[in-house]
């Protein structure tokens, strides 16, 4: 896939998950350092993941912490198989032992499918098994970076926000910085962080007015920030701004804004102010969205107060759900499992 085209399908998603795919380099990279095991050659490799497998299904232990265990130690040894399986030059017997490791690799997935199923799990679970498998919360570089710009994150909080006129007026200073900041080059870091700034005054009043838009579309609003996004992304390619600034900075605002989201969303819904059916909908995806869409990279680079916000949301999450599916007239405990769900289809993306 072209960098164009990595750039384009990520601008279609929420705006902040340019993130993940700015990385590329870094990840291969960091997939590398992660490697530590090492095998004369690839059948040595195959039998210790058929050994690991077998290990794997003999296991009676359901705990979710048990489960991200197996999960991180998997990735260790299936890194240093694919290694090992790629170094081997004759493409008759690589081709045979990726056949071999894609299979014990479904297997791997479908043992531990079977023991997440083995009991009713809740978001807290979800959260601690994405937070302890991701890959990169133990590099140093990264962590380093993200220590350094969490001042500006913390600064935004002291920002002046305007909220006259009420909803009318919000939206329409919202819609005319970003119509404005859409047209504009980022040449440097300095102009990235007069953009998030900026942003932030804006979208922090837009969630103070979140429940008084019920019935109206801000999908325009979706796609200008989309756009401002992809102006930074540009300078990346035009080697403006440093690719690993992007996606520091990108990613500790996709977390700070999801996280808020889902705040004003428990918000909105515990007050009862919630009436229309399709915004009902929008602010149940906006208290799942957390725990659902952030990246390894994202998840890596939460802060401890954000992931205190999510554990104290996640404990919630099933009584604040099951009442807002009582308002949507759902058969009672319909989504009680969702969580699970979430699980299981994490656990096969691996």
């Amino acid at each position: 896939m072209t960098r164009q085209r990595r750039i384009h399908k990520n601008t279609q998603q929420w705006s902040g998950m340019i993130v993940l795919l700015l990385a590329t380099v870094l990840i291969i990279g960091c997939s590398n350092n992660v490697t530590h095991l090492t095998f004369k050659n690839s059948g040595e490799a195959i039998t210790e993941c058929e050994k690991f497998l077998a290990t794997v299904k003999r296991q009676n232990k359901t705990s979710i912490q048990n489960v991200a265990k197996t999960i991180n130690e998997w990735r260790e040894l299936s890194d240093s198989t694919l290694a090992c399986i790629y170094r081997d030059t004759i493409p008759a017997r690589q081709e045979a032992s990726l056949t071999a490791y894609e299979s014990i690799k479904d297997s791997l997935h479908n043992s531990l499918v079977n023991i997440v199923e083995s009991k009713s799990r809740s978001y807290l679970d979800l959260f601690y098994l994405r937070e302890q498998t991701a890959r990169y919360s133990k590099d140093k570089e990264m962590v380093a970076m993200a220590e350094k710009a969490r001042p500006f994150f913390a600064s935004l909080d002291s920002l002046p926000i305007n909220t006259e006129g009420g909803k009318n007026g919000v939206l329409q200073r919202y819609r005319q910085f970003l119509r404005y900041a859409a047209k504009q080059d980022v040449h440097s870091l300095n102009d990235m962080l007069d953009y998030l700034r900026a942003e932030h005054m804006h979208f922090t009043a837009f969630l103070n007015i979140l429940s008084d838009i019920q019935g109206e579309s801000t999908l325009d609003i979706t796609r200008m920030t989309e756009q401002c996004c992809l102006n930074i992304s540009k300078a990346v390619s035009k080697k403006e701004l440093m690719e690993q600034d992007v996606m520091i900075y990108l990613a500790m605002r996709t977390n700070m804004r999801v996280i808020r989201n889902a705040l004003v969303a428990q918000k909105n819904l515990r007050s009862g102010k919630i009436k229309d059916k399709a915004m009902l909908h929008a602010h149940v995806w906006m208290l799942i969205q957390p725990f659902v869409t952030l990246d390894e990279i994202e998840m890596a680079l939460l802060s401890e107060n954000e992931k205190k916000e999510m554990m104290r949301l996640a404990e919630s999450m099933t009584t604040d759900i099951e009442r807002t599916a009582k308002q949507l007239k759902l058969k009672k405990g319909s989504l009680q499992e969702l969580p699970t769900v979430f699980i299981k289809s994490f656990i096969s993306s691996l």
